[in-house]
């Protein structure tokens, strides 16, 4: 149990290998652990993360240029995170922001596992429940390449149901310029030993309440009496026309 905690391994290319810890009831000056600088070679398993206070518990930002050249090896498997908490919004300010540009206004999003940079890092097998941060992911992933994705496959999110989980994940749907988050097959309880969900079917729906995300039929917004609401971001897939 610690005040204004935090671990910060920048700097150039290191292997890192978090395994077997417990981090508890820290009180976090921004957040518990982050991975900057250049690509690391990572190995991060069963650990336990647990009634933390902080902005982000783990964050993933190397944004070096070597991108191109090749992926780094690094996962981040087999932890527990859980009960995790934003005590005050007020003492985090000026902390790292992974939507645009830099974290310095109090109200900014906080997450759990926060991606920014360009490193990919398998979240696989991972047991995330009952944390009061915004979102338990964060898919903040830069890439040159087409078709970027964040692999985050069979892991509890702290519900079954889908539509829980998506709210709880920021990615491409919610802001274009993120990857997608590639959440399914994910645990259907919480052990990392559970099984896994068998659907694999993304919902292609239009909620003309809360429009956003990608659209992937021919759509026309009417005129009504109500306005219509969009918090996310809106991408017309190809071959596919919007007309307002």
């Amino acid at each position: 149990k610690n005040e204004n905690f935090g671990i910060v391994i920048g700097g150039h290319y290191a292997g890192i290998n978090v395994t077997g810890n417990k981090f508890m009831d820290n009180n976090c000056q921004h957040g518990l652990m982050a991975f900057r600088g250049m690509e690391k070679k990572m190995k991060i398993e069963e650990n336990e993360i647990s009634s933390n206070i902080g902005k982000y518990m783990v964050e993933f930002n190397a944004d070096s240029q070597s991108e191109i050249l090749g992926e780094v090896f690094a996962v981040f498997r087999y932890n527990v995170l859980k009960d995790n908490r934003v005590e005050s919004r007020k003492i985090f300010a000026g902390g790292r922001s992974f939507f645009r540009g830099t974290r310095s206004n109090p109200i900014d999003r906080t997450c759990v596992i926060c991606f920014g940079g360009v490193q990919q890092v398998q979240v696989f097998r991972n047991l995330v429940s009952g944390n009061m941060q915004d979102y338990d992911l964060v898919a903040g992933v830069k890439s040159a390449r087409l078709g970027n994705f964040l692999n985050a496959q069979e892991n509890w999110w702290g519900s079954r149901d889908p539509i829980f989980i998506e709210n709880r994940i920021f990615d491409f749907d919610d802001w274009n310029n993120h990857a997608e988050a590639r959440w399914r097959p994910y645990l259907i309880e919480d052990s990392i030993l559970g099984s896994i969900s068998v659907s694999f079917n993304d919902n292609q729906t239009v909620d003309l309440d809360n429009l956003g995300g990608r659209i992937y039929y021919d759509l026309t917004l009417r005129r009504r009496d109500t306005p219509y609401v969009i918090k996310r971001d809106i991408t017309i897939m190809p071959e596919v026309t919007l007309n307002i």
